[in-house]
This record gives structure tokens, sequence and C-alpha cells, in this order.
């Protein structure tokens, strides 16, 4: 939980009140319920959960990471989403490509493990969840 940006002491003893003890029970954890039991901002919960999610997939390489703009799941998730859409210009191409070369360099990993983490997020159904939520709030 001390990889996670944004936690005091007070807010990971409501969430150990809860039950959420690991980035990995964070990352699972039922985010409406969160709402309700915890009394935490909704966006919190959601940013939250969204970096605990990176976190189970790359560990302590998110502080690395954090330095060239991927802070959780969605970031991650957006370098395979501008890889696909068929509406990405050709800059947002090559700034995917070039983030991807950064994230599997840091990870000390092939640009294809770190393209299947991409993909793996953006196809995932909580992390789109979030992202749906987290955009709404945004607007």
């Amino acid at each position: 939980m001390s990889l996670l940006q944004g936690t005091t002491t007070g807010l990971l003893e409501r969430l150990e009140g809860q039950g959420i003890d690991s980035a990995e029970s964070l990352a699972f954890a039922d985010p409406v319920r969160m709402l309700i039991t915890t009394n935490l901002e909704w966006v919190l919960i959601l940013d939250l959960i969204d970096q605990a999610l990176l976190v189970n997939y790359v560990g302590s390489n998110i502080i690395p990471l954090r330095n060239i703009g991927v802070r959780g799941a969605i970031e991650m998730a957006t370098i395979d989403y501008r890889l696909v859409d068929q509406k990405s210009t050709k800059s947002e191409l090559q700034a995917a490509r070039a983030l991807l070369g950064k994230v599997a360099a840091l990870l000390d990993t092939t640009p294809e493990v770190a393209r299947n983490l991409s993909w793996q997020l953006n196809n995932d159904p909580l992390v789109d969840f979030i992202w749906t939520y987290w955009s709404a709030n945004m607007q």
C-alpha cells in the first residue's frame, strides 16, 4: 500500500478497517461498497484502485513509471487504446509506441510483454469501469 500515491496513515487505517490491507485487496475491492462503507470521495476510491491494479502487475516499478506519466492502469491501458483506435493521429501512434518502448525498458522486458500488459489492462472490465466513472467525474 505504500506504493500508492495519496495515502496517509489515517486513510490506510480506514481501509484496513474494511479488510483492505494490501494493493491486491484494494485492486479487487468493490468500489461501490467502498464508497458506502468508507465515506471516502468517489474519485479517491477510483484513483486508489486504478493505481493498485497497476501495482499488482509491476510492483515497485510503479515509481519509475510515474516519471514517464504512467501512474495507474488507465494510463497503461491508454497506450493500447491509442494503438488500436482508428481515430488516433500519426503523432498519437508515434507517442504511444515511444511510451511503450520506455515502459518496456523501465520494466526490463520486451516491448511485446509491455504491449501485452497494456492490452490486458485496456480489455479489463474493472479498468473500463474505473475509466468510465473517472471520466464522468472529471467533466
